[in-house]
């Protein structure tokens, strides 16, 4: 990859700072413009970027339940969901 390309490109660090303005539509400018730009190359940063989607998606069923926490503590109703999921794949 030549100099022009990687200014042009980004790299895998700036990219993952990105994520989620990206997955959240958000990344504006120059700069996210580059993130995207690598991250449509990078398998990497895709398999980062797609696990945060996944990780966002669960989370965010986890407040479609209508079973109530079994404990006052969010966290603790969280890994108690998480628990009782089936595994993904």
């Amino acid at each position: 990859m030549g100099v022009i390309e990687r200014l042009l490109v980004g790299r895998c660090d700036e990219t993952r700072e990105r994520l989620s303005d990206i997955a959240d539509g958000e990344a504006g400018g120059i700069r996210g413009w580059r993130a995207r730009a690598h991250l449509a190359r990078c398998e990497l940063c895709q398999a980062a970027y797609e696990s945060l989607v996944r990780t966002v998606e669960r989370l965010r069923a986890l407040g479609d339940t209508d079973r109530p926490p079994s404990s006052g503590s969010v966290a603790d109703a969280v890994v108690e969901r998480v628990r009782h999921e089936p595994p993904a794949g």
